[in-house]
């Protein structure tokens, strides 16, 4: 496992015994399953898949669908029984075990068509471009994880043949609506768009679309003053946003990284905090507890194990339809000093 990988290529997942394993919390919920590979690649393969699909299963029939033609294929003509004769069998069990999605997935391989991220480990092997750099992959993988999630939520299966041009316009309509960074959005869009030129889909259906950046209006960062400090502290956060906004304040920790807090991590008075902004190998730094939250630290790790997190309801993937995301957003940006 080596520890030259990017924090955003391990998401989710965990090195364990002798193989990764796979962990995503949800409020109370907490969705645990080993992989069963020490494959670092496979692993975010698998990651991706259910990320994108909510299904491990899918990837395998595809593959099963793959197989099974090329036994169809294989069999000699004039056979009294032949083999084909069970696809749609095959289909309804799978149907009927799995559901329709992975049927789905068995009789698109079983008709030759590989999935989009089939495609996105093709287009990243292709040798033609030169070696890819590991931001760039998963740069690459993010959006078209985040494509796929949207396709399904859509019902639509994750391959290239099912993404016409209204489609496409309606994702981009989704990002708008979503309120995704202009440029975060145009970044993904590039990614796609790469991506199709690679599978030489003719005509590109991401060719002319873009997130309009004139109107763009950043703003930078700054301390919160006393009165609106107060006014957070003092809301109707419950127990959980409280503790997440005060570890926030007094360690100018992102929100990743808050929750990435295992009990192992919070060592004597002194968290030991994952360095995400950092470029390079991944490092942890102490950062102290302040004497003003010492107390509610001690309560969130009170009576659990060490390989727990430090906060135990909400998982930040799961903030953004938090009501509190914005404002706990900018919280998690301040220095010690502007929060004290």
């Amino acid at each position: 496992m080596g520890t030259e990988l990017r924090l955003a290529d391990t998401k989710h997942l965990e090195f364990h015994g002798d193989s990764y394993r796979f962990t995503l919390r949800r409020g109370k919920e907490r969705i645990r399953k080993k992989l069963a590979t020490d494959s670092l690649s496979q692993a975010i393969k698998m990651r991706d898949l259910f990320m994108a699909t909510g299904s491990w299963h899918s990837e395998n029939f595809v593959r099963q669908g793959q197989e099974f033609r090329k036994l169809v294929d294989a069999e000699p003509p004039g056979e009294e029984y032949p083999i084909g004769h069970l696809y749609e069998t095959i289909v309804t069990g799978i149907e009927e075990g799995h559901g329709p999605d992975d049927a789905v997935m068995f009789s698109r391989g079983y008709e030759g068509e590989a999935p989009l991220l089939h495609k996105l480990e093709e287009w990243h092997s292709d040798k033609r471009k030169g070696p890819l750099k590991d931001r760039t992959k998963a740069d690459h993988r993010t959006a078209l994880v985040r494509l796929v999630a949207w396709m399904k939520s859509k019902r639509l299966a994750p391959f290239a043949s099912d993404v016409t041009a209204k489609i496409a316009e309606a994702y981009l309509d989704h990002l708008v609506d979503t309120r995704v960074h202009p440029r975060t959005g145009n970044k993904a869009l590039s990614s796609i768009r790469s991506m199709w030129n690679f599978m030489r889909v003719n005509p590109n259906p991401w060719a002319r679309l873009n997130m309009d950046e004139t109107n763009t209006n950043d703003k930078k960062e700054r301390g919160f003053k006393d009165e609106e400090i107060l006014a957070l502290l003092n809301g109707p956060a419950d127990h959980t946003m409280q503790a997440v906004m005060r570890i926030g304040a007094f360690t100018g920790a992102r929100l990743d990284d808050i929750f990435k807090l295992k009990l192992s991590d919070v060592k004597g008075n002194v968290y030991w905090l994952v360095n995400s902004k950092r470029r390079g190998p991944i490092t942890k730094r102490p950062v102290p507890i302040h004497s003003s939250i010492l107390a509610t630290v001690e309560e969130l790790c009170r009576g659990r194990g060490q390989d727990e997190y430090v906060i135990a309801e909400g998982d930040a993937t799961g903030l953004g339809r938090h009501p509190f995301h914005g404002i706990l957003k900018t919280v998690s940006n301040l220095s010690p000093q502007n929060g004290s």
